[in-house]
């Protein structure tokens, strides 16, 4: 049975200068979870060493079970745990469709016609360049190329970053849709919270490189208070 992510006692950083210590969190299948927090507050780093792209100093991270600790992206990826990066991850010399035909499982056609329905405006769209492409088009784009792998666990790094937040609000509830019809765990790192919680289940809030607040999602919206206080905590 798939219990999704754990992440448990994470240390993680860069030349020895840790991040992030002593980080735990869980998304379950059908889960959004919502990891919020300031610029630097280690949030994609937590996203980074859970995909395996950079190594923890501590901790663990176990994914169905299985502990996946310092395994390489690939492998990671392989077992269902897919990372939208906040740079999109897309390759700006090749079309939308060559984008699916790297990306979809065995060339499987039904996938690709799935998410060109969920995200419509790229279906007329398959024969230009990522290069070429809008901010907003390119988050489609990243977004439908994890989804068409169908991940068990899908983490989302900044999926606002350059975008109008009219764009944010329409990308939104496809992630909520995501979890509830195909029972996709998320992890949304996210800076618009108000958006984020919206379609969350729970969030976290992460500042300073620890854990500050966490809870349902519905109770953060409305003690705002308490996650604005989070945002300012000192180690």
């Amino acid at each position: 049975m798939a219990e999704g992510l754990r992440i448990e006692g994470l240390t993680a950083g860069y030349a020895g200068i840790a991040a992030v210590r002593d980080v735990s969190l869980t998304v379950a299948p059908g889960e959004v979870v919502a990891l919020l927090g300031p610029n630097g507050a280690g949030k994609s780093t937590t996203l980074l060493s859970a995909i395996g792209a950079l190594a923890p100093m501590g901790g663990r991270v176990l994914f169905d079970g299985q502990d996946i600790t310092g395994r390489t992206p690939d492998a990671v990826s392989r077992l269902g745990l897919a990372l939208v990066p906040d740079s999109r991850g897309i390759f700006f010399d090749l079309t939308v469709r060559d984008h699916f035909r790297l990306a979809a499982p065995k060339g499987d056609k039904a996938a690709v016609e799935a998410m060109l329905d969920r995200f419509g405006a790229l279906r007329g769209l398959m024969d230009r360049r990522a290069g070429l492409l809008s901010g907003g088009e390119q988050q489609m784009l990243a977004l439908a190329k994890a989804f068409v792998t169908k991940p068990s666990v899908l983490m989302v790094d900044e999926m606002s970053l350059g975008l109008a937040p009219l764009i944010v609000q329409s990308l939104m509830p496809i992630m909520r849709r995501a979890a509830e019809e195909e029972g996709m765990g998320i992890l949304l790192v996210e800076q618009h919270i108000e958006m984020a919680l919206k379609v969350a289940d729970r969030g976290i809030v992460l500042n300073r490189g620890a854990v500050r607040f966490e809870g349902p999602a519905r109770e953060l919206l409305t003690n705002r208070a308490d996650v604005e206080a989070s945002y300012m905590a000192r180690a």
